[in-house]
């Protein structure tokens, strides 16, 4: 371990956690060119379109404490963040734009995009709250390219004093210059430009400094390039480097000399501008990324060179000029470097790693002086911690208002009218419909986004639409076409459609609503012939029984009698819907569980508005098979493994992805002018291999993605199905709740942690609070808390254990029915006795649910 550490001050972690970054991603730049007080901010950019500013700086009260503890780590400020539509390739700030007066001067941030460059202002207003003040990126003006883009650069092209233009490198090697004036000039450089490089500005003798891909460093004149359709290009100097160029600086140290700094892959190389070597570092270790500054200004005579090396093993090398003078430890891997001043101290380092975490901070030494005071780890009271919990637990109850709740919700309905409609080509065919939504502000908005949520029985081709700036009063309208999905998943679990629609006003407060619009049942259910027997079955018992003909009377049902066959129209198994004879009950039977629970849904709904009218109505679901349990664990256990094996697929695919792009960026360019046939067979077998192997992942990963969305869909279904039992039995509040809690419909896979092991610690406090059979006194003795590793074999035994209770006194109607589908059942047990034998299985103080059985 090295005794020279660099000392954390601040630490960030970006919105963009995956490998999206370079070290064209990091920059550190003053935004309020005319305020000298204001320090630099940070401003990180990522492929996938993110980008953050960040202003680092510590409050007084703060820097009291922080010379007591230096080892404290705060997070910085957040100017801005947001995504941008468009990956970004890079950022650049500077005065970009012409102004009127000095007082109004401003630095622009410039992003580049793989086909276009955007000019953005930071507009910085009050806040109408206590949280302070807002900002935000104004777009001054953008520049749409024909080409892919590379890398960018800046500088007083020309010499020009006060203006800063722009130069971007093309992916086939050429340039384009943009003014300020709006004048844009293309250059294409001389020779074969197959690779892209980095390039930069020479202020001091207005100059390009371009790699070729011979590794020829080309210097070229502005003038030059500016009107190469006039004249024929030629570099005033030339200097072949003898290897790539990972990235390089420039910087002027005197009156009469600038140097360029370059860091190759395995050397470190610093060359005036009249094309002069100054040195050559050999390097022993592998260079990630470096920064270039200077000590002093350039005209006195003890201007130093700086320069700053990031390792591949963790290390910051700083030389000046070619002597090493420090050698620290990174305590992240960095890909990006950069050196800034801030309020809180200058010449801060800051550094980037792969995956967007930031870190600002100093050199510094180990051990520190302060050392934190050893914690307290007393053994856990539960009783007292149970009591803290309450106490806890009520005042956050008190000090919430939610009054104003339905306050607010009003108020945004009131703010925009949503009204939509669906039409079908085919009233008696709900496989092709088109939704028509619109919607009238009646205040000034400034951004409105409206979102189709994805419903996995339809396929929608655009869910999501922008407006921006719409006046009070303005009608706006759209239409999208909704189609009944063929896939495998794709069958129907719930027939709404939501919209959710988010709006800002000009007071900048966000806004959401729901609008929802139902699928006529007519539309995607036609009437089949019932079946007698099927897997998976469920019974409800109402009070009174309502004809099956008057409960779907929308359908056409032409002597349906007691029983009736319905089939969901993309999918092959129908629900039977039966009436018993002689008693209150309902029982839905079919095949597949998830038309099951939509059908039970559509009964229950059409059952509640009946009661709604007579007052009279009441449901009650009285039993559920035990082999629904069994499904839901299969559910569980294919869920589990094909996370898993997804887990290895994104593993292997990431392995291979990074040999591809290392050798693309190594192997390619050393074996370039070489022509032995047989390490050229060689090498063309092995992208061959890899991009067979590459695709061959893919495919895999695609299989097991859309075979994992199906088991979801099913568990869902199956979750679903048990809530609605857990809600129409007769239990006592506390059990239900309970069961509720298992029961979630937020069926989300983190990244980290699947929805399964996130509810495994409350599926094991709950099993050990039922092994509990002695008084209350004992009841925290008894429990065992486990902190190991998730165990599916362990979940699954305390899942089924736990909801048992549903299906413990379940006896499977054994007997086949009748031509005429008419089922004569009774029921063997009541609720009191359930009651009993459930209590004798729990603590008295946590009663359970009863459940009847047909």
């Amino acid at each position: 371990m090295s005794l020279f550490k660099i000392i954390k001050q601040f630490t960030y972690q970006c919105p963009d956690n995956n490998e999206n970054y370079d070290s064209y991603s990091l920059t550190c730049s003053r935004l309020n060119a005319n305020n000298e007080q204001q320090k630099d901010c940070v401003i990180i950019t990522s492929h996938s379109g993110y980008i953050s500013i960040l202003q680092p700086s510590i409050s007084d009260d703060r820097e009291a404490s922080n010379q007591q503890a230096i080892v404290d780590e705060y997070q910085p400020h957040i100017v801005y963040e947001a995504k941008l539509n468009e990956p970004i390739l890079g950022v650049l700030c500077g005065n970009f734009i012409q102004y009127t007066q000095k007082q109004d001067r401003q630095n622009m941030v410039a992003i580049l995009h793989p086909n276009k460059l955007a000019i953005y202002s930071l507009v910085t207003s009050e806040g109408f709250v206590e949280q302070g003040e807002q900002s935000k990126l104004q777009l001054i003006h953008q520049h749409e390219l024909n080409k892919p883009t590379f890398t960018f650069c800046k500088g007083n092209f020309g010499g020009v004093k006060g203006k800063e233009f722009i130069c971007v490198m093309f992916l086939d090697g050429s340039l384009k210059f943009f003014e300020q004036d709006g004048i844009s000039q293309n250059c294409i450089l001389p020779g074969s430009r197959t690779i892209p490089t980095s390039f930069v500005y020479v202020p001091r003798i207005d100059c390009f400094m371009i790699l070729a891909p011979n590794w020829d460093l080309e210097c070229y004149r502005y003038l030059t390039l500016s009107e190469a359709y006039e004249r024929r290009l030629s570099p005033i100097w030339s200097l072949n480097v003898g290897e790539y160029i990972l990235d390089m600086n420039t910087h002027q140290i005197s009156n009469m000399e600038s140097v360029v700094v370059l860091l190759g892959e395995n050397n470190l190389i610093c060359i005036s501008d009249s094309g002069k070597i100054k040195f050559i570092k050999k390097l022993d270790y592998t260079p990630i990324a470096f920064c270039t500054f200077t000590v002093g200004w350039y005209f006195e005579p003890d201007c130093k060179l700086m320069i700053a090396v990031a390792t591949d093993n963790g290390s910051l090398l700083i030389y000046q000029h070619s002597t090493l003078v420090w050698c620290a430890e990174l305590l992240d891997e960095t890909i990006a470097i950069d050196r800034g001043n801030f309020n809180c101290f200058s010449g801060a380092i800051v550094t980037l790693n792969s995956t967007g975490k930031l870190t600002i901070g100093y050199l510094g030494s180990e051990p520190h002086i302060f050392k934190v005071p050893a914690l307290n780890l007393s053994k856990l009271d539960y009783e007292k911690s149970k009591l803290e919990l309450e106490e806890m637990e009520k005042e956050i109850n008190s000090s919430v208002d939610n009054s104003d709740i339905p306050y607010i919700n009003a108020t945004a309905e009131r703010d925009l009218e949503i009204k939509s409609r669906l039409e079908f080509a085919d009233p008696s065919d709900g496989t092709f419909m088109r939704l028509c939504v619109k919607f009238i502000p009646h205040i000034n908005l400034e951004q409105i986004q409206l979102n189709i949520m994805q419903n996995p029985a339809f396929a929608i081709p655009k869910s999501i639409f922008f407006y921006n700036d719409l006046q009070a009063h303005e009608r706006q309208s759209f239409e999208t076409e909704i189609y009944l999905s063929e896939s495998e998943v794709g069958e129907i679990f719930s027939s709404e459609v939501a919209i959710v629609v988010t709006f800002i006003n000009k007071q900048s407060i966000a806004r959401i609503l729901r609008h929802s619009i139902q699928i006529p049942l007519r539309n995607v259910v036609k009437v089949v012939q019932p079946q007698k027997d099927a897997h998976f079955k469920v019974t409800l018992t109402t009070s009174p029984t309502v004809d099956i003909s008057v409960l779907f009377s929308d359908l056409t049902l032409a002597d349906v009698g007691q029983a009736v066959g319905l089939k969901i129209l993309n999918s092959e198994n129908p629900v039977t819907v039966i009436l018993a004879k002689s008693s209150n009950r309902y029982r839905l039977q079919s095949n597949s569980l998830i038309s099951l629970v939509y059908m039970m849904n559509i009964l229950i709904d059409r059952l509640g508005q009946v009661g709604e009218e007579t007052a009279t109505t009441s449901i009650s679901l009285k039993s559920i098979p035990s082999s629904t349990i069994d499904y839901m664990l299969s559910c569980i256990e294919k869920h589990h493994s094909m996370r898993n094996e997804m887990k290895g697929v994104v593993e292997m695919l990431s392995s291979k992805t990074i040999e591809m792009r290392l050798f693309e960026r190594c192997f390619l360019i050393k074996m370039q002018g070489k022509t032995s046939g047989n390490t050229m067979d060689g090498i063309e077998m092995l992208l061959r291999d890899t991009y067979n192997d590459i695709l061959a992942l893919s495919g895999k990963y695609k299989a097991i993605k859309a075979n994992l969305s199906r088991v979801q869909i099913q568990l869902t279904s199956t979750i679903y199905f048990i809530r609605k039992v857990i809600e129409y039995a007769d239990l006592p509040q506390k059990i239900t709740e309970n069961l509720l809690c298992i029961m979630r419909l937020g069926f989300v896979n983190f990244q980290e942690q699947s929805w399964i092991e996130a509810l495994a610690p409350y599926v094991d406090y709950l099993y050990n609070m039922y092994q509990v059979k002695e008084n209350q006194n004992q009841f925290y003795d008894n429990i065992t808390f486990r902190n190991d590793n998730f165990s599916l074999t362990r979940f699954s035994k305390q899942l089924k254990h736990i909801l048992s209770v549903l299906t413990d006194n379940f006896t499977d109607d054994k007997k086949t029915m009748e031509n005429a589908f008419i089922m004569e059942e009774n029921e063997t047990t009541s609720n009191a006795d359930n009651d009993s034998e459930w209590s004798s299985k729990l603590n008295p103080s946590h009663e359970i649910m009863a459940t009847d059985n047909e």
